[in-house]
């Protein structure tokens, strides 16, 4: 997955990857990348490394597919 959401990101940066049903906010391509690389971070920051398990508890929201990713 995280090969895919780079190769869609450079391909189609600006483009929307998602549109809130709610606000009517987009998360494009080049921002849900920039965003899952945060949270990549933030979670090696905490000590979780390849392989470790991590939960992913979010209702149906804009963050679920960065934290997914």
């Amino acid at each position: 997955l995280y090969d895919c959401i780079q190769t869609q990101a450079s391909r189609h940066g600006d483009k929307p990857f998602l549109r809130s049903a709610e606000d009517g906010s987009t998360l494009t391509y080049a921002h849900l990348w920039q965003q899952c690389q945060q949270v990549a971070k933030a979670l090696a920051a905490s000590g979780v490394a390849y392989g470790d398990a991590v939960g992913v508890w979010l209702p149906n929201i804009p963050a679920f597919p960065v934290a997914y990713w």
